[in-house]
């Protein structure tokens, strides 16, 4: 008994040796020189990282308790400077009742409007109560009220 038993694992021995032998092997390809340091800071942090929580548990913070407290004082309010009125420029007053007149016309074309002249004549007379004939800011005012 104790015979067949030992032929049986030698057989056994022998099939295992022979079929371990008979598999193809994976040829291991080799690390190229990137994945050889992360293999290798990787051991080294698994190697040391008791040691680094241990240091990071034992490290308190700090924080700065007595500081100096500055409290800003009330800014005063500074008045904003009189804005500056733009002196008269000077233009003769028959080229500007025909630039403002080519204005109007040119508004009522682009807004395509019945009571168009009404409306351009009140913005007309709106400005000439605030400018003098030959004054070149009653264009802008005239231009700035037809947009």
């Amino acid at each position: 008994m104790l015979l067949k038993i030992f032929k049986l694992t030698i057989v056994l021995i022998f099939a295992n040796f022979f079929a371990s032998c008979a598999t193809k092997q994976v040829p291991v390809k080799p690390l190229s020189q990137r994945e050889r340091q992360l293999l290798y800071y990787k051991k080294l942090r698994a190697y040391k990282w008791d040691e680094i929580t241990k240091k990071r548990a034992q490290q308190q913070r700090r924080y700065h308790k007595n500081k100096k407290i500055t409290v800003e004082t009330r800014k005063k309010k500074v008045s904003p400077k009189p804005k500056k009125v733009s002196p008269i420029i000077p233009v003769d007053p028959n080229e500007q009742r025909i630039e403002i007149e080519q204005l109007i016309s040119f508004h009522c074309i682009k807004e395509r409007m019945d009571n168009c002249d009404e409306l351009s004549t009140k913005i007309y007379e709106k400005c000439l109560q605030e400018f003098n004939p030959g004054d070149k800011r009653l264009t802008y005012c005239v231009t700035k009220a037809l947009k």
